[in-house]
């Protein structure tokens, strides 16, 4: 038998649940008997949606009336058999709930506080025989609290309170998650316990082995400690070793290759597993001015985009369906997904293929960099008294690695004196000795960066531009497009192509001046104002100053409508979380650490190991590059919104 289920109102399947309420409703009468824990466990659920206020959108206002006046008939219903349950029957009646409603169950068992009638022992034997029986209990605070001591014994031997443990305090949910509570008498030494345990397992899952090899400890929920993370992390590398010794796994290639070639355009060629680009060395012997240099890394390498944006950053976009919802991924963590890394895997490579080059024809890139600090800022830009230090040439990359991620913070925190006096004062620089955090790195400008926020924000994001929205597609069209917003620019949609659901959605985008409805044709309202929030969905941020003034002036519309916000920051938030993914870990427990690693000596000295430390040199010299590019963006950007005012 189908019974109704109790589901969020974004899921697709809701309207047959809604319906199966109203028929039910509709045959119900005072004379009507309710036997059967699932009947009644049903009636539960009517009642939840009810008072939650979802209901068919085709009640009249007295239907509902009526049905509310049924509801409460029912509510004496269901309180009459809870109460009425007796110790020697629960395990036979607990059999006899269907799956669905298993956790449903327990919350009327806590709503009519059953726990001060019920010995733990007759809720043990009931669910003795089912598997992750106490899980169900876990979603229930009062429980939880009411059988302390026998749920913190019975969670010390489950195989699976660890991956609970994790699910609470560690994973990310992609979406709404319920919470699950645990006892107070549950101690940080029992979880830990719990989680060693786990990793001991034979069928220990990868995924959190994965979790807990970069958990960082907390006292208000798990503390393990440097030995577990470490028996973790050889349990993962034993496990992958298992994982891809029989061939599984994805194999993507990316060639960089700077050769001869009869056009001055790169030739890049993307399939499912492969890159491959080509560079004109040529062109690049024929241009060695420095300004051109270091614009190879935007408009050959494409570092940046046409708004000053570091194409290089975790994206949401470039992540698809299963990255999104299948795997498994901290709260804590920084994850790029498959696009955003085989895009810096191409970073890397361009980044050491250029240094090569540059090298055959006796320049170094480090030099570069000295010069538009100390040259060119003060020649483009009249700042003086810029200091930067350069790796010698004949030096380790070990040394290399040290002094380049001296000098970022350095040329970083200079940066940050001139935009807040107006010029760099050298010994005010050498008193500080903290090091710079990124996302404390001013702007000369202000209003650089628009964000999207607020609840409006994102759910005309949802609507618009999810591959999940449920108007994204209509029956009448076979095509299927990836987005309301692909399916709108794309065919002419009618308002009678909605059902009762869907319209509530199509009337919430009208309301909210996303959409109109011209004879009885769906139209966007503001084309402005929806390629705006397209690129806010896109790349989570815009430069202001890059745009049109017709374009600003929308956004601050948009801005007094609580819809975005305005920030000032040399970087934006998804390029500070960028840098602190590779050279803190601080914000997340997955980072490099490559500036602890080389600055506090924890970095890996074995001869052999100079190969590791060539690797991250491209990595951090790719970084200091882009402080290079976002600095002199930010002063254009100045120049830009000088001339702006003086115009007015």
């Amino acid at each position: 038998m189908e019974y109704i289920k109790w589901l969020s109102p974004d899921d697709w399947a809701l309207g047959i649940h809604l319906k199966r309420m109203d028929a039910l409703l509709n045959h119900y009468t005072d004379e009507s008997e309710y036997t059967d824990i699932n009947e009644i466990i049903e009636l539960y659920v009517v009642c939840k949606y009810i008072d939650s206020e979802i209901f068919p959108a085709i009640w009249s206002e007295s239907q509902l009336e009526k049905n509310k006046a049924i509801i409460k008939k029912l509510k004496g219903i269901i309180g009459k058999f809870f109460n009425c349950i007796r110790q020697e029957q629960f395990a036979a009646l607990y059999g006899n709930i269907v799956y669905q409603y298993k956790k449903m169950f327990w919350e009327a068992f806590s709503l009519y506080k059953l726990f001060n009638k019920f010995d733990y022992t007759i809720i043990s034997n009931a669910i003795n025989n089912e598997q992750n029986g106490i899980w169900n209990i876990l979603h229930e605070k009062d429980i939880v609290v009411a059988y302390g001591v026998d749920i913190r014994n019975e969670l010390m031997l489950e195989e699976n309170a660890a991956e609970w443990l994790l699910d609470e305090y560690e994973v990310h949910h992609s979406f709404k998650n319920e919470r699950l509570y645990f006892p107070k008498e549950l101690t940080l030494e029992d979880k830990k316990e719990i989680i060693k345990k786990y990793i001991l397992y034979e069928e220990s899952d990868l995924n959190y082995l994965r979790l807990i090899a970069n958990i960082q400890d907390n006292p208000d929920s798990l503390v393990i400690g440097d030995k577990v993370r470490l028996q973790a992390r050889k349990k993962v590398q034993i496990q992958e070793k298992k994982l891809f010794s029989n061939g599984t796994g994805i194999k993507t290639e990316i060639t960089v290759i700077f050769t001869k070639m009869e056009t001055d355009d790169p030739e890049v060629n993307v399939d499912l597993h492969n890159i491959s680009c080509k560079y004109n060395i040529n062109w690049i012997r024929e241009n060695l001015d420095e300004p051109t240099l270091l614009n190879n890394f935007i408009y050959l390498f494409g570092y940046l985009d046409s708004q000053g944006r570091i194409t290089l950053v975790e994206k949401d976009i470039y992540k698809g369906v299963v990255e999104k919802f299948l795997f498994m991924r901290s709260r804590y963590a920084y994850e790029p997904g498959y696009s955003a890394s085989t895009l810096n895997l191409l970073a890397d490579l361009q980044m050491a293929g250029y240094y090569q080059q540059l090298k055959e024809n006796n320049i170094y890139l480090e030099t570069v960099l000295k010069w538009f600090f100390e040259k060119y800022l003060k020649e483009e830009f009249s700042i003086d008294n810029f200091r930067m230090n350069t790796p010698s040439e004949s030096t380790t990359y070990l040394e290399k690695c040290r002094t380049l991620l001296s000098e970022m913070d350095g040329v970083l925190k200079q940066y940050n004196l001139f935009v807040e006096d107006g010029y760099i004062d050298q010994e005010l620089f050498q008193m500080s000795s903290s090091h710079m955090k990124f996302n404390d790195c001013s702007s000369a400008v202000k209003e650089k960066y628009v964000y999207g926020t607020g609840e409006i924000f994102r759910t005309a994001c949802h609507h618009l531009f999810s591959d999940q929205s449920i108007i994204a597609h209509v029956e009448r069209i076979d095509k299927t497009y990836d987005s309301f917003y692909d399916l709108l620019t794309n065919e002419v949609i009618y308002d009678d192509d909605f059902n009762d659901f869907t319209k509530r959605i199509i009337d919430w985008l009208i309301e909210n001046k996303f959409i109109i409805i011209d004879n009885h044709e769906i139209k966007f309202n503001n084309l402005d104002r929806i390629q705006l929030l397209r690129q806010l969905n896109d790349n989570e941020v815009i430069s202001f100053w890059h745009l049109s003034e017709k374009l600003r002036e929308t956004l601050k519309i948009m801005e007094s409508e609580g819809i975005v916000i305005f920030r000032s920051s040399l970087f934006s938030k998804h390029e500070a979380d960028y840098f602190d993914f590779y050279l803190n870990k601080a914000t997340f427990n997955n980072g490099n650490d490559l500036r602890n690693m080389y600055l506090h000596g924890s970095q890996p000295n074995a001869l052999e190991d100079e190969k590791i430390h060539e690797k991250n040199y491209w990595i951090i010299l790719k970084l200091f590059v882009l402080c290079v590019l976002k600095i002199n963006d930010d002063l254009n950007l100045l120049e830009r919104t000088k001339a702006i005012f003086n115009e007015w």
